[in-house]
């Protein structure tokens, strides 16, 4: 299995992973690196949004930080808590916490994009 991870998993191992994997997707964002960020998402999500929607969507909005706060995992999903600070064409510095889900699949924790 590619990544290791399996529903048997100690969820302090899926905790860290699903925490490190956050912290590298935001910082695909932050870099504007868009196709990366789009790598970290779950099958469904892909099949949902392609990479082009992706893009289109989040284009304009300039995030400037993530802070990882938290992660809660069960046998299949993990709760990451973050804290996103970005600036938006018309309001500079605004921060705003997110709850991403983090599905279990492939051996590795993928992002589920909320809009999907």
């Amino acid at each position: 299995m590619p990544g290791g991870l399996a529903p048997g998993s100690p969820a302090e191992v899926k905790q860290a992973a699903a925490m490190e994997r956050s912290r590298a997707r935001w910082q695909a964002m932050i870099k504007q690196d868009y196709q990366a960020a789009y790598g970290y998402m779950s099958d469904a999500s892909r099949k949902a949004v392609s990479v082009d929607g992706f893009r289109t969507r989040v284009k304009g909005v300039v995030f400037k930080d993530a802070e990882v706060r938290n992660a809660t995992c069960d046998a299949e999903a993990c709760k990451v808590e973050v804290f996103v600070t970005y600036d938006h064409p018309k309001v500079k510095g605004m921060g705003f916490p997110v709850t991403e889900t983090w599905v279990l699949e492939r051996g590795s924790l993928w992002y589920v994009d909320p809009r999907t």
